[in-house]
């Protein structure tokens, strides 16, 4: 039976820092050890390896702390302290099939309600508080009708918090 390049790589990462941490090494001292020793198997998964640091960046920046994409502009949502992209999870059958990136403001008024009763029924995350994303939603609600943005409702509640 032939393994798959990729599992052929894990197999032999996971031999490689199982010896090397008996010299205590370091990741970075390991990683080096570990594509010099074995560079033909590193360069048959390359490709795959950059991928998933990609999707892994990509999971890190949509869960980046607050702070505006473009420095001339101020932060949208800034007083709820929210991220500007959210998980959203695609649902076939009742399970999810796959999770997609979506902006918040990109969410008409009734998705954010069911990612909020999604998320409220999962098991609560320390790094994933719900309450800036309850009050938005609270607040937005006289603006918001279930087609309207979160954007367009958010934009309407300030313009007429302005007139007052």
């Amino acid at each position: 039976m032939a393994t798959t390049p990729m599992k052929r790589y894990r197999n032999l990462l996971k031999a490689t820092v199982w010896e090397e941490s008996w010299n205590r090494r370091t990741s970075r001292e390991i990683a080096a050890i570990f594509e010099k020793r074995h560079s033909r198997v590193v360069a048959a998964v390359i490709r795959e390896l950059a991928r998933a640091k990609i999707v892994k960046d990509i999971d890190t920046v949509s869960h980046a702390s607050p702070g505006s994409f473009d420095p001339r502009q101020g932060e949208l949502f800034e007083e709820y302290s929210v991220i500007q992209v959210i998980p959203w999870a695609v649902m076939k059958n009742g399970k999810r099939v796959r999770t997609e990136r979506r902006a918040l403001g990109s969410l008409t008024y009734d998705e954010l309600t069911q990612w909020i009763a999604y998320r409220q029924a999962r098991p609560a995350k320390k790094s994933e508080p719900l309450d800036g994303y309850i009050r938005l939603h609270d607040e937005i609600a006289p603006y918001a009708s279930g087609e309207t943005t979160v954007e367009a409702a958010y934009r309407k509640m300030k313009k007429a918090q302005k007139r007052g």
